[in-house]
């Protein structure tokens, strides 16, 4: 009877640590991705991000309203 039960809580423990462990992974793999987004937009916009000028903010902006149109997007189609 212990063993059944032992064998039941090993089994949901897998299960949520194996659950972690994805999330975890997901996490760094999104980290990952960014840091390569904002690597590539800098070698490709050097000038854009340059925090002494103006345009910076203009093209930051552009950024962020691609972003959110983007998830918007995503959001409507789930």
């Amino acid at each position: 009877m212990w063993s059944l039960i032992f064998s039941v809580v090993i089994i949901i423990l897998s299960f949520l640590l194996l659950s972690r462990v994805k999330a975890f992974v997901k996490l760094k793999r999104m980290q990952r991705l960014e840091l390569e987004i904002e690597n590539d937009l800098i070698q490709e916009f050097p000038e854009a991000f340059d925090l002494a000028k103006e345009e910076s903010g203009e093209f930051v902006d552009w950024l962020e309203e691609l972003q959110s149109e983007d998830v918007i997007t995503k959001t409507k189609k789930v």
